[in-house]
């Protein structure tokens, strides 16, 4: 596994879903790293669109979910939820503002 900052993980079908920062504060890369205890094996899959942190990451029905965050600047009200059979990422629509 690669040291990752600013990461959050998820279990997903029998597999830990590691997703953060590899790059570091000069050259934020965002990269998802897949645990199968099975084999006792580390991969990486398609990383995100979007380089974030303090995001929620939520496992539901097979997919995986990154909710909000910050970029280093701004906070985010993006949504992007990964198909690990078709291993990519898609855009959702914005979170609603908080009323």
């Amino acid at each position: 596994m690669v040291p990752m900052a600013l990461c959050d993980a998820v279990a997903m079908d029998g597999h830990i879903y590691a997703i953060g920062d590899v790059g570091g504060d000069y050259n934020p890369t965002m990269m998802v790293q897949v645990y199968d205890p099975s084999c006792d094996t580390w991969s990486s899959v398609q990383a995100p669109k979007l380089v974030r942190h303090d995001f929620a990451a939520v496992a539901f029905r097979g997919h995986l979910y990154l909710i909000g965050g910050e970029a280093w600047d701004h906070a985010l009200k993006t949504t992007e939820e990964y198909d690990p059979v078709q291993d990519a990422w898609m855009s959702l629509p914005d979170l609603p503002p908080p009323t």
